[in-house]
């Protein structure tokens, strides 16, 4: 996984990252520390890509990519049962 001069602006006009660079090697444990706000989360969401940078390009390999919520998190149009499947649908 590669960020590459990598922002984000939200529609707002919140800045919330900019030139971000790291390139994470296959089988490396990277930990992502900092204050609260700092935009650890913001940069996770990228990866995972449930938001687009403004700037910059994202490669991710193909492969598994697990991602946990800070909070309990459900799909409201599932039911609670197709929501606990969820997991094992996407790994097929």
């Amino acid at each position: 996984m590669a960020f590459h001069h990598v922002g984000l602006t939200f529609e707002n006009g919140t800045h919330a990252l900019d030139g971000i660079d790291i390139a994470i090697r296959p089988g490396e444990f990277v930990s992502l520390v900092g204050p609260s706000g700092c935009g650890k989360s913001t940069l996770l969401r990228l990866a995972a890509g449930f938001e687009k940078p403004t700037a910059g390009t994202i490669s991710v390999a193909t492969g598994k990519l697990g991602y946990v919520f800070q909070e309990a998190t459900l799909l409201p149009w599932r039911s609670v049962l197709r929501n606990v499947e969820l997991p094992a649908e996407l790994a097929g």
